[in-house]
């Protein structure tokens, strides 16, 4: 079932009902000066990033994307701060790592000041806060209530709408958008952000695309959400067959996301600044798992980041260096010249763009998930270079991969190499020790709107 649009929320900017609305004042820049361009930051729910064709992928699920990603940059190995969108999505919009700013749980029955909370406390700065304070008309349309107004994500928007309690294909989010056009007549440069539920699961499947990646007819009940369910939850779904359905139903909802992608992005001048990237991405039991939140292997920790500047700087490079989904708020601060936010854990990437170089080979990037709703182990990874070290809490294990002979993470090889083993979990256990959980927001119940899309999604049982 799909949900509607919830209302959207208003604050401090006229309201007008101009028929050529927010669309054309982005298509025409509003000769704006070029160091506060409009801003599109778009955030796809579960979309790993061997899913798109400009990452290597075989079937042609993203022919917009790759246009885009040819105008502009691909960072080849962005890893996300978590494999689940509550926090790895409060990461995105605070340049935080989730020990950090607290948000580690979506059900108030598991937050403590131990182990987290559901929403980001007052003084945490958001990327939209100090947007709004350096002039920007910020508007925010999300879909997942893990990003919602329950994580105060909407802090410092000046517009933000939910859309539906429930499952949301794109023509909806695309729908939100054009009532928000009609609705807001911004007075200086926008910040958008936009996120896409699809391809999250269960999934649809979105024709005409599934039709051609599966046969519609062998895949019988497997096309029904509510069946897909109870094949995720009783387990049964390890067939190379069922698998091979699935994964076609979910890239046919990559391909239908990239469609009104193109519709929505398509209205921003060359002198805007687009941002896209996900979440997370989703396993296909590469590692003996199906969705994601539950551990941290490439398939979910590895996502997309493409960068499309104004006027096309840059484009057609390609980044190899380790970034993580905390580099995204400071380098949006930095190519706008504003300073950077207090205690930011993430890094400006606009150095390597500017001296067209990698990062150095010593710099640590972390990832971490924690989802006691779905009794899921503790884990922990840490990246140097090549290297990637996987620590789970309980039961203990370690392991090490070597990234540039292995991207499959096939082979442990934390016996073969104890001294990169050592030291990576030295690295890691200073880490921890050195940013203890930081915020704690307390344990809001959520309302009952976030509570049945918490369940559809499969984020509690």
């Amino acid at each position: 079932m799909i949900g509607r649009a919830a209302p959207i929320k208003r604050k401090g900017f006229p309201l007008r009902l101009p028929a050529w609305g927010l669309l054309l004042i982005l298509a025409a820049g509003c000769g704006r000066a070029p160091d506060r361009p409009d801003i599109a930051l778009i955030s796809i729910d579960a979309l790993r990033a061997d899913a798109l064709g400009c990452y290597g992928y075989g079937r042609d699920t993203t022919p917009f994307l790759d246009r885009l990603a040819g105008r502009g940059v691909v960072f080849r190995n962005c890893v996300s701060t978590s494999s689940w969108t509550r926090p790895a999505m409060a990461s995105l919009m605070t340049g935080l790592y989730p020990r950090t700013h607290g948000v580690t749980t979506s059900y108030h029955k598991y937050s403590s000041p131990q182990t987290g909370g559901r929403s980001l406390v007052p003084s945490i700065e958001t990327l939209a806060g100090v947007l709004e304070k350096a002039g920007y008309t910020t508007i925010g349309i999300t879909t997942n209530s893990n990003c919602g107004q329950g994580v105060s994500i909407d802090r410092g928007f000046t517009c933000f709408t939910q859309v539906g309690e429930d499952f949301v294909d794109p023509a909806e989010v695309y729908a939100a958008f054009q009532a928000v056009r009609e609705e807001v007549q911004p007075s200086g440069p926008v910040f958008l952000w936009v996120h896409f539920l699809d391809p999250h699961g269960p999934w649809t499947p979105r024709a005409p695309w599934a039709g051609t990646y599966t046969d519609l007819t062998a895949a019988g009940e497997l096309a029904d959400i509510e069946y897909q369910g109870k094949v995720i939850d009783e387990e049964i779904a390890h067939s190379r067959e069922t698998v091979a359905i699935l994964k076609a139903f979910y890239d046919s909802e990559v391909k239908e996301t990239d469609r009104y992608l193109e519709k929505l992005l398509g209205k921003f001048a060359e002198d805007a600044l687009v941002i896209v990237t996900a979440d997370h991405g989703d396993e296909f039991y590469e590692h003996g798992q199906l969705e994601h939140g539950k551990t941290l292997f490439e398939e979910v920790a590895k996502v997309p980041l493409i960068v499309r500047f104004p006027g096309n700087d840059f484009s057609g490079r390609e980044v190899f260096s380790r970034v993580s989904l905390v580099d995204v708020f400071p380098t949006i601060l930095d190519f706008l010249s504003l300073p950077a936010s207090a205690g930011t854990q993430g890094i400006s990437l606009m150095p390597l763009l500017r001296q067209d170089r990698e990062a150095g080979p010593d710099r640590l990037v972390f990832s971490e998930m924690y989802n006691p709703e779905l009794e899921t182990p503790k884990i922990s990874a840490v990246y140097e270079g090549d290297w990637k070290l996987v620590r789970q809490v309980s039961p203990p294990r370690t392991m090490l991969f070597d990234l540039a002979t292995d991207p499959e993470e096939k082979n442990d090889c934390a016996a073969a190499h104890p001294e990169i083993r050592e030291k990576l979990e030295a690295a890691l256990e200073e880490w921890e020790k050195s940013h203890p959980q930081s915020y704690f927001s307390g344990a809001p119940r959520p309302d009952e709107g976030e509570l049945r899309q918490l369940k559809a999604l499969g984020y509690i049982n």
